[in-house]
């Protein structure tokens, strides 16, 4: 359908627009931004294995880091006890996880199944839980961890349902691509097509409109807007998300629009067609349920629809969605309906690309080996069939009237709660002992009675089993009959081999007969799953086993066991039975180690005599019933009996014997009571027992009425206190007992000053006595018994301590600390303050507390522990000034809180202030030579200074370092040296009136002029007046040669026609160049007082100028 829109309004243009524009922005974010309730999708996707068989694609809006597989559980839909859970973990799993960045895919595998042709493949679950069709995948908090990046956390456990059938092969794979006679054997065999399902995929979307603008919102020839569109979908109740994607767009996420009732959306620019049957982009839409399940796609092209529509008109079109005759399609139909309408499947097929036709599911109740029993006649079909795989047989109603029913094949017989009811005489029957089977029975009644003949070699499993009847075990095998939460009316093994029965869970039967003559049984009771009885086992065979090793947990107490045989306990290392109500006409034999308990006591303990003597004068009667005891029995005990206790044994008859003990223990406190004690008697003591035997543990039990021993744990540490004082002390665990505080020695205990005695045995405080002296503790226990002297003493004082106070004059000039002495007749705490000279006396409380009279701080105080008659030496911190008198107070306060009367006083004085004593050189001065005019330096000078309080330092020269000590030098430091003031004296340091001098002296030297090389200069050969060699190096001494020009250099009587040119070499190197031609040069013109004079100024250390040698220059004729 197309309608045209027209707004031709100029004046409501310009608002159009800008409403437009807004309400698509709006509309833009909110879609943009929209998400699903969940934050991930899923679907079913082809495995791409060719069987058409599909994995769980679960997508998540952000990227996964790690899944813990043990946490994710798929599991039958609903709830109960007998919930079914699938396995991921076993060797063949249901299921395996595979994580894929933003993905997580669960994979069903499949199995081969035997048909005509070969094998097919079907998902493995369907094979062991045909009839389950609904699952759910359970992802609990903790199983995903997603990246850190994403900074996504799983807040709430994630449950996806689904059914089985959706993973299975759908229409394409299960009867287009499979020939006929496997179809015939795996289908229409055991299916009759009315009860083959097909699941029609639900069209979940409705309706598709969209809005198109030619012009955008009005007509402007200087402007050529955005063509816009909207598109509005409309979809079936349980859609709670729209995915739209329009061309090369990003997809949108849309929720529903509560005032439209739809999921809509607006574009910009989109290039819709509008001539004769042109199309525009692509339109993708999936629709996704609440749990993030994708529930239909499709895909339309974006048109205007109209042939002869004006292409200068706006449109909406809500065509998209019209197809006749698919709009009553239901959702589910069986095969027969199909085939018994074409036209019905005509419509169906078609509504679904050929490609995509596995989308019509398949489902159909019996798989392949898997039979569901609903009457006894494909009970006997199913019994009679001889299939390549185990069958699998469903009980799907419980049949009566039965008749014998003979299991000859490995199978399992599922019956769903459902019974088998057989007439009189009839029963079921497991195998013939012939051929070794594997058989499984579960979830069944049976009224009747059950044989189970499973082969020597052969495994039968009774699961949630009733048998309303006998149960006769005849053959099974070492690999063991399971009875799992098993019941019957009686239980009788009758086996021909040997054989193994294992009882678990809940399974619980009043009797076990054992009909077994030269056979061996064993039975094992697995406690880790329950609480499984055999109840009592009577009856006859070669040996009966109780246990299987460390490979169950056995019970302790074995049950009422009567049996003509040998009875061998396999219980494990670490296992302990008692056999006390076992019985047999054979021989006991412990394979395991573990400990077997056959000895009966009449008693759990037995005590001391009243005489409190260590003597033991109850009796043991042990009985057994494994054997005959020997007319002598030796016993051992574990552990041994207390020190000088001796057992004697009487017999009193085959199977009783009397235990007395003689001696008197040495240790019989009740501390050492003895709880656990057991009798053993080896097996050469019993007749017809090869192992020893063991009795459960009894206590030996001692009395304590002497006299009390814990005084001291009562009393641990010496106290002092002052009279009358709460003394804490510990209980002495009986209320009974007296507690007292008592001079040693004391034997008559009555209560005076000198006295005291506790509330109660179990006081923790006592009083201290109103008389000074010495005390211990004594406990009395109620006899009269009084125990020793406490170890710890109790000392009452009331008297303050006496001291004596003496300075001290030790403490080193300069350090302000001050020293005194304290001695005290007792051991007592000394505090101290001291104050400025002439202050108020403190009160005692004010000196404990650190405080003067005033209540302000001291200049120092403290307080020390000191021992008696022993001096103290208590030493001030720095005090504020050199050699000056200041006040110190002291107040002692003893052990018991005696304190002084009044505070001490004492005259004492700082020492004298630090001064220098003495002075060394240590270094000299680096340079000691030096040139007229130079400036001394002292640096390398050090000095130690020694003090008044024998201590020294050594200072290293600096200007300041001199400066701080007060240390001075002649001469002093940049001093300008003169040869006739400073040449030969030494450096004097002083400081405080100390000098010492340097051990070298100062040398100070004037310069000079060393030598003039050369001082004989040639004419050249050339015979014209030049020189061969005018270079003259002239050396200064003592001196330092500083920047010079020529004109610092005067020549004297050099001949005319000769010039000079200077170079100065180093700082005592000058280097004079004599160039030119002589302008008379013969022989007789040759000189020998041709000399320079340098400037006194130029020579660091001249007095005056410098005038080099003569020099003589020779000519040739």
């Amino acid at each position: 359908m197309l309608y045209q829109l027209k707004y031709r309004d100029k004046r409501i243009l310009p608002f159009l627009l800008v409403l437009f524009l807004v309400s698509a922005v709006l509309v833009f974010s909110f879609a943009d931004n929209a998400k699903a309730q969940v934050p991930y999708i899923y679907q079913w996707e082809d495995d791409s294995s060719g069987t058409g068989i599909n994995h769980l694609n679960i997508g998540f809006d952000y990227p996964i880091e790690t899944v813990d597989n043990d946490l994710i559980v798929i599991r039958q839909k609903g709830s109960g006890s007998n919930q079914v859970a699938l396995d991921s973990k076993a060797i063949d799993p249901d299921y395996t996880i595979i994580n894929n960045n933003n993905s997580l895919i669960i994979s069903f595998p499949s199995i081969a199944v035997d048909t005509v042709n070969g094998n097919i493949e079907m998902l493995q679950v369907s094979a062991r839980y045909p009839d389950i069709a609904e699952w759910e995948l359970y992802i609990p908090v903790g199983a995903l961890e997603f990246t850190a990046a994403s900074q996504y956390t799983q807040l709430i456990d994630i449950v996806i349902p689904f059914y089985i059938w959706e993973a299975e092969p759908g229409f394409r794979s299960t009867f287009m691509t499979t020939a006929a006679e496997d179809i015939n054997v795996r289908i229409f065999q055991n299916n009759p097509m009315r009860n083959i399902k097909v699941y029609q995929p639900a069209d979940y979307i409705t309706a598709l409109k969209t809005i198109h603008r030619f012009e955008g919102v009005f007509h402007d020839d200087n402007l050529t807007p955005p063509q816009l569109s909207n598109i509005d979908i409309t979809a079936k109740t349980g859609v709670e998300q729209v995915h739209v994607k329009v061309g090369a767009n990003p997809e949108r996420r849309l929720s529903l629009d509560p005032v439209a009732k739809c999921f809509t959306v607006g574009y910009a620019g989109l290039e819709a067609g509008l001539r004769d049957d042109e199309n525009g982009d692509n339109i993708n839409i999936k629709a996704y349920d609440p749990y993030g399940k994708l529930l239909e796609e499709r895909n339309f092209k974006l048109k205007v629809g109209e042939a002869n529509s004006n292409v200068s008109s706006d449109f909406i079109v809500e065509d998209y969605l019209v197809k006749a005759g698919t709009s009553t399609l239901k959702n589910e139909y069986t095969l027969y309906d199909l085939v018994s309408d074409p036209a019905l499947a005509q419509i169906i097929l078609a509504s679904i690309p050929a490609g995509e036709l596995d989308k019509l599911k398949i489902f159909y109740p019996n798989k392949p080996n898997m039979l569901i029993i609903k009457d006894l006649n494909t009970m006997a079909a199913a019994l009679a069939k001889q299939q390549l795989s185990p069958k699998l047989l469903i009980l799907a109603s419980s049949l009566s009237s039965c008749p014998t029913l003979n299991i000859k094949n490995a199978l399992t017989l599922d019956g769903k709660g459902n019974g088998l009811s057989f007439t009189q005489g009839n029963k079921l029957v497991i195998g013939d002992g012939t051929e070794d089977l594997d058989v499984t029975l579960r979830n069944l009644t049976i009224t009747g009675d059950l044989d189970v003949n499973a082969g020597p070699n052969g495994s039968v499993v009774l699961e949630n089993v009733t048998v309303n009847g006998t149960t006769t075990i005849i053959s099974g095998g070492i690999n063991s009959v399971y009875l799992r939460n098993f019941k019957t009316t009686t239980l009788r093994i009758n086996n021909t081999h040997e054989i193994r029965i294992i009882a678990q869970g809940t399974t619980s039967l009043s009797s076990t007969y054992l009909n077994a003559p030269g056979q061996s049984i064993t039975l094992v009771l697995d406690q880790n799953s329950g609480n499984p009885s055999f109840g009592n086992i009577n009856g006859n065979c070669d040996t009966l086993t109780w246990g299987a090793g460390d490979e169950f947990s056995m019970p302790f107490t074995a049950p009422n066991i009567d049996i003509q045989g040998n009875l061998v306990i396999d219980i494990g290392v670490a296992g302990s039975v008692n056999l006390n109500n076992v019985f047999y006409s054979g021989t006991i034999t412990n394979t395991s180690g573990g400990d077997i308990q056959a000895l009966q006591l009449n008693t759990s303990s037995i005590s001391e005599s009243a005489k409190n003597d260590g003597s033991i004068e109850t009796t043991l009667i042990v009985t057994q019933n494994k054997g005959i005891f020997n007319n002598v029995v030796a016993i051992e005990t574990d552990p041994a009996l207390p020190n000088n206790l001796t057992p004697s044994v009487l017999r009193n008859s085959a199977s009783q014997i009397t235990i007395t003990f003689s001696g008197k223990a040495l240790d019989h406190q009740a501390a050492d009571s003895v709880k656990s004690v057991k009798i053993i008697i080896r097996a050469g003591n019993i007749d017809g027992v090869s192992s020893d035997l063991i009795s459960a543990p009894f206590a030996i039990n001692f009395l304590d009425n002497t006299a009390p021993n814990n005084q001291d744990t009562v009393f641990k540490k010496d106290v002092t206190v002052r009279p009358n004082t709460e003394v804490t002390i510990a209980s002495s665990g009986n209320e009974a007992n007296e507690i007292w505080f008592a001079p040693i020695g004391t034997t008559t205990f009555t209560p005076g000053l000198a006295m005291t005695q506790a509330n109660s045995g179990t006081a923790t405080t006592i009083s201290a006595p109103a008389n000074e002296g010495f005390y211990k503790l004594y406990i009395i226990e109620p006899s009269g018994k009084i125990s020793r002297p406490s170890l710890a003493t109790l000392t009452v004082d009331n008297t303050s301590p006496g001291f004596t106070l003496t300075s001290s004059a030790t403490q080193l000039p300069g350090s302000k600390k001050v020293e005194f002495l304290v001695e005290a007749d007792e051991a007592c705490t000394a505090y101290y303050v001291i104050l400025a000279n002439g202050a108020a006396a403190p009160a005692p409380e004010q000196v404990m507390a650190g405080k003067d009279k005033a209540g302000a701080t001291p200049l120092d105080s403290g307080n020390a522990n000191i021992d008696a008659n022993i001096e103290k030496s208590f030493i001030s911190k720095a005090l504020p000034e050199d050699n000056t008198p200041y006040d110190v107070y002291v107040v002692m306060k003893d052990a018991a809180g005696n304190v002084s009367v009044a505070a001490a006083m004492l005259d004492i004085t700082t020492p004298i202030a630090k001064a220098v004593t003495g002075i060394n050189i240590e270094k000299q001065p680096t340079v000691m030579s030096y040139v007229y005019g130079q400036k001394l330096a002292l640096n390398g000078l050090s000095v130690k200074l020694s003090y008044n309080d024998y201590t020294s330092e050594i200072v290293a020269f600096t200007t300041s370092s001199f400066s701080n000590k007060n240390i001075t030098a002649s001469p002093a430091h940049g001093t300008i040296l003169i040869k006739n003031d400073h040449n030969g004296i030494p450096i004097s340091v002083s400081c405080n009136g100390i000098t010492k001098n340097t051990t070298s002296a100062l040398t100070v030297e004037e310069a000079s002029i060393a030598s003039t090389n050369p001082t004989d200069l040639n004419e050249a050969t050339t015979n014209d007046g030049s020189l061969a060699n005018g270079d003259i190096v002239v050396t200064i001494a003592n001196g330092i040669l500083q920047s010079i020009a020529k004109a610092d250099v005067t020549a004297n009587n050099l001949p005319a026609g000769l010039n000079y040119g200077i170079t100065r070499k180093s700082t005592t190197q000058l280097m004079i160049q004599i160039t030119g031609r002589a302008t008379n040069h013969a022989s007789t013109d040759s000189i020998s007082n041709v000399s320079f004079t340098i400037k006194q100024a130029k020579v660091t250390g001249a007095t005056s100028d410098l005038t080099t040698d003569n020099i003589s220059i020779n000519f040739n004729d």
